[in-house]
């Protein structure tokens, strides 16, 4: 019963709010706070090894390679290759 009235609240208020002209939720492509930040070092290191994200993955164990693959891609973290002169 209770459940009900709090949902009900909740969704009217929104309603006003978005009607009111307020934005709703996270900005698009905002960067946040991810699972990966403390593994940072590690993940740039293994990339710069050119080794394969499952494996990255596997060796820090957490998160999945999709996960993963995503926090790369929206970090720019690349393969940094050096040139042999």
């Amino acid at each position: 019963m209770e459940r009900s009235f709090i949902s009900e609240r909740t969704k009217s208020a929104l309603a006003q709010r978005k009607a009111s002209g307020v934005k709703l939720g996270r900005q698009k492509g905002a960067i946040v706070k991810s699972k990966y930040d403390e593994h940072l070092k590690v993940i740039q290191e293994l990339v710069n090894k050119d080794v394969s994200i499952a494996s990255i993955s596997k060796i820090i164990g957490t998160g999945t390679r999709q996960s993963l693959n995503t926090y790369i891609k929206s970090r720019n973290i690349t393969l940094f290759k050096t040139l042999d002169i």
